[in-house]
């Protein structure tokens, strides 16, 4: 199962390439960012 952590890490490492594409924020929210996600738990990328 996804974590918290898991995407945070993700979007570090993509830092420079998501800044070149023109991405200027992004947004951990919900359960994830509570660290309450389960395995039904829906991840929109």
């Amino acid at each position: 199962m996804t974590t918290k952590e898991h995407i945070l890490n993700i979007l570090k490492l993509n830092k420079a390439k998501l800044e070149n594409l023109g991405v200027e924020n992004v947004g951990l929210f919900g359960s994830y960012l509570r660290n309450e996600q389960s395995k039904d738990t829906i991840l929109i990328y």
